[in-house]
């Protein structure tokens, strides 16, 4: 096993996982792709991938990076994006290690990468935690100054919310300022998301709570659950029973005849 003498760190993107330190340091024609904390070590061991594969052929750049790092969130890709930008092999190393990752190489996924790195680092950890992908947070796209929206990156971690509770939370916060709305009007203490579907849709978030109401009125019958609910632009009821006898098979069929019944005379969905 050879030793370290002199490597360049330009591709340190700080990988989340640490690199096994029963492993050497792993180089590419002097470039550093794992081991990056332990570089800096002249006698830490050191493994030439170029150099060290026998008859097979020298992996790539983009293989090298990809046989020690397979598992990347969107933060850490976006980290290493930046950093390839800082080699002569940026352009054939990007698309075949896009092509490697199963990503789609476009101008709006790489304008993503730039801009998620450029959030605070509290969401940088949040996002890579929930593995986040770039539909998720397609918003920053959207945003003009990003350093303004920086009070709801911050927030978002801060409430601990999972991964459709953050990337809901987002996309309507940052839809709300870009509306023109202040913070003050944004941010509330309790039952956020909620407070932020009523502002940012007033009139179908009435509506919804309205139906709920109705909906809980109808007789249902007692071996089942309902609940009105959204799905994107479609308002639904969900219905829940159990049951445990064809008599109570039957009982449950006549009772929502029932309900059918009363639907049809004010009907959720004829608006």
């Amino acid at each position: 096993m050879k030793k370290l003498t002199h490597a360049s760190l330009d591709l340190n993107f700080h990988p989340v996982v640490p690199w096994p330190r029963s492993l050497p340091v792993v180089t590419w024609n002097g470039l550093v792709v794992a081991g990056f904390d332990r570089a800096s070590h002249e006698d830490a061991p050191l493994f030439e991938i170029t150099q060290n594969r026998c008859e097979e052929r020298a992996l790539s750049l983009a293989e090298s990076l990809h046989e020690c790092h397979p598992d990347l969130g969107l933060v850490e890709l976006g980290r290493l994006y930046v950093c390839l930008q800082r080699t002569n092999l940026f352009d054939e190393s990007w698309s075949q290690l896009c092509a490697l990752k199963k990503i789609r190489d476009s101008e709006s996924h790489r304008r993503i990468l730039e801009r998620l790195i450029q959030t605070p680092l509290t969401f940088q950890s949040w996002a890579n935690e929930k593995r986040v992908g770039f539909r998720d947070i397609s918003i920053l796209n959207s945003l003009p100054r990003l350093e303004e929206y920086a009070p709801i990156f911050l927030k978002i971690p801060d409430l601990q919310l999972s991964k459709s509770e953050g990337v809901r939370a987002l996309e309507l916060a940052c839809e709300l300022r870009l509306m023109g709305h202040s913070f003050k009007e944004i941010f509330c203490d309790q039952r956020w998301i909620s407070h932020l579907e009523r502002l940012r849709f007033p009139k179908t978030t009435k509506y919804d709570e309205t139906m709920a109401a109705t909906i809980q009125k109808l007789p249902w019958p007692r071996q089942l659950t309902s609940r009105w609910a959204r799905h994107g632009d479609q308002g639904t009821i969900e219905v829940r029973f159990q049951i445990e006898s064809m008599e109570a098979f039957e009982q449950t069929l006549h009772g929502l005849q029932k309900v059918s019944e009363t639907l049809r005379k004010n009907s959720p969905w004829s608006n």
